[in-house]
């Protein structure tokens, strides 16, 4: 009994130590709660040869890629959860995409994708699609009027689906969705060709970045086919400028203000720009009613007589820039000047003029003077955290002059030989949203210097405000003459200032005359001053000309000895 006794009364000291050490633990507990986005998987198998090419794109609920990810991919025989003939686990790429090959006999199969989630995302069931490798392959090209952007505020966009392959392309039936809900359908006609309309309303109203899906089923020939189309869906916006006054004087100030609006209705949040001519003055945000204030004071202003104008740059391409109409300010100088300082000036002005009239007038500065300028290619200062932005937009200007270069060609080409291409307003800008990958961006305009460089998507935003400055073709006409005037000009000082004709005067009284050097300067003068502007193969064999006038002056120079180099 006594023994018994101890035993249970150390069970209990046991028992109730437990409890307290657990009790802490209990009461401390605090329920989890942990939220995991919404993922999306795009299949496209595609047949190459003997092979079956599996590609795909996992993104999340708000369509950015999911890079490094694990996804299972298998092929099943007899349906979509029939026998499994292969299966492999492949990880996304920095752009989400994933892909994987297998080698298949003839026949019927199903492929199967599927993700099981992470901390962050929810699992994603299996995404199935269906390839028959007796049928023949279709394509699928799309041509969209008026390009990628679609204006919101049109009533309907136009799109032409081509479907072409060995079999023909007619009689196809086409599905167009975007984010798995069916803007519209139709059958290919004759020519392999179908003409839809989709309305703005069946499209969604909101501005963004969207991706059209198109796919045509399988018939007893040919097999399913589906590609993407990346879009923006755009709305223009205008905006007002308005002011208290017109004129300010020293102690007073003046109260700017206007609406920023879309036709859907005003913009909160949305920074506006005050500028007296080139000269900014302030930025303000929009509030709720899409109004804006700001009040500036004379030390603000400065002296300035001239317009004032308000302007929305929208760092998203969805949204359109605006300008509003510029209103009339005048900032007075205070007090006025000394009439000792006005007769000091006068009288000065009449001595300068004096002793003008009696020197030698030079001769107005030539175009070859200017220097030449760098192209230039600058990206934005922003930067996300994630690199999740398929929107390249931007402004193309004159590398000197800094103004707008409408109907610049913007093209973006891929690996994979597709191609883009926007046309840039009259602001100078442009936008296009592409497919994740490397792309090569090449600018061009009438008159410029071509641009290219490379561009890799998804990027952290420092592609979505970019600007382009291209270099004249009339100014680097010029450029191939200085080193071959430096030579021939009685001192160096006087290139730019002297003209391409007087050079030549000088270079006929310094013989022997390089025998193309007349030819060159009068290609020159063409490419500089002709109405229509040169084109670059142009250019090339200016610089060829200019090499060879280079090459024989060093010819004929007559060649130093060793004594005299060391004494130079």
């Amino acid at each position: 009994m006594l023994v018994w006794a101890a035993i249970r009364g150390r069970s209990l000291a046991l028992v109730v130590g437990g409890l307290i050490l657990i009790a802490p633990a209990t009461v401390g507990a605090q329920p989890r709660v942990q939220v995991r986005a919404e993922t999306r998987i795009e299949l496209r198998p595609r047949r190459d040869a003997d092979h079956q090419i599996v590609e795909g794109v996992l993104r999340d609920d708000l369509g950015a890629p999911m890079p490094d990810r694990a996804v299972r991919v298998s092929v099943h025989e007899g349906g979509p959860t029939g026998v499994r003939r292969d299966a492999r686990e492949v990880r996304t790429g920095p752009d989400g995409s994933f892909s994987s090959v297998f080698e298949l006999p003839v026949g019927s199969w199903w492929v199967r994708a599927e993700f099981d989630g992470d901390e962050h995302h929810r699992p994603h069931p299996p995404v199935v699609r269906q390839v028959v490798l007796d049928r023949a392959h279709v394509r699928l090209d799309i041509d969209i009027e008026g390009g990628p952007t679609l204006d919101l505020d049109r009533a309907e966009h136009r799109l032409r689906v081509i479907a072409s392959s060995d079999a023909g392309g007619a009689d196809l039936a086409v599905t167009i969705t975007e984010n798995e809900r069916e803007l519209t359908r139709g059958t290919t006609g004759a020519d392999g060709s179908l003409d839809v309309v989709i309305r703005t309303a069946a499209l969604g109203t909101t501005p963004s970045a969207a991706r059209l899906v198109v796919r045509s089923a399988a018939d007893a020939h040919r097999a399913d086919a589906q590609t993407e189309v990346p879009v923006v869906r755009f709305r223009g916006t205008t905006l007002t400028l308005e002011a208290d006054r017109s004129q300010v004087g020293r102690g007073e100030s003046v109260r700017f203000g206007g609406e920023l609006r879309s036709s859907e209705g005003p913009l909160a949040r949305k920074a506006v720009g005050l500028w007296a001519g080139g000269r900014h003055l302030a930025t303000v945000l929009t509030d709720d009613s899409g109004t804006y204030r700001a009040t500036l004071g004379f030390d603000e202003l400065g002296a300035f007589d001239g317009a004032v104008t308000a302007r929305f740059e929208s760092d998203a391409p969805w949204w359109g820039a605006s300008e509003a109409p510029p209103i009339a300010l005048r900032v007075e100088t205070p007090g006025g000047t000394p009439w000792t300082w006005i007769v000091v000036s006068i009288a000065a002005s009449a001595l300068a003029f004096v002793l003008a009239g009696r020197r030698r007038r030079a001769p107005a500065a030539s175009p070859a003077a200017l220097p030449v300028v760098a192209p230039a290619l600058e990206l934005a200062d922003r930067r996300g955290l994630l690199p999740d932005s398929i929107d390249i937009a931007g402004r193309v200007i004159d590398a000197r002059r800094e103004h707008a270069i409408a109907g610049a060609k913007v093209r973006a080409r891929r690996a994979d030989g597709a191609v883009i291409e926007v046309e840039t307003e009259a602001s100078g800008r442009f936008a296009m949203t592409l497919a994740a990958g490397a792309h090569v961006i090449e600018i061009d305009a009438p008159g410029y210097e071509a641009s290219r460089h490379r561009a890799t998507l998804p990027h952290r935003g420092e592609w979505s405000a970019i600007v382009v400055r291209l270099r004249s073709l009339r100014e680097l006409a010029w450029a191939p003459l200085e080193p071959l005037a430096a030579r021939l000009l009685p001192s160096a000082d006087l290139y730019g200032v002297w003209t391409a004709r007087d050079l030549e005067s000088a270079a006929r009284a310094k013989p022997p005359l390089p025998r193309a050097l007349p030819s060159l300067i009068a290609a020159i003068e063409r490419a500089a001053y002709a109405e229509e502007p040169p084109a670059e193969a142009e250019l090339e064999s200016i610089r060829d000309a200019a090499r060879t006038i280079e090459a024989e002056m060093d010819a004929r120079a007559p060649r130093s000895t060793p004594r005299e180099l060391e004494r130079r």
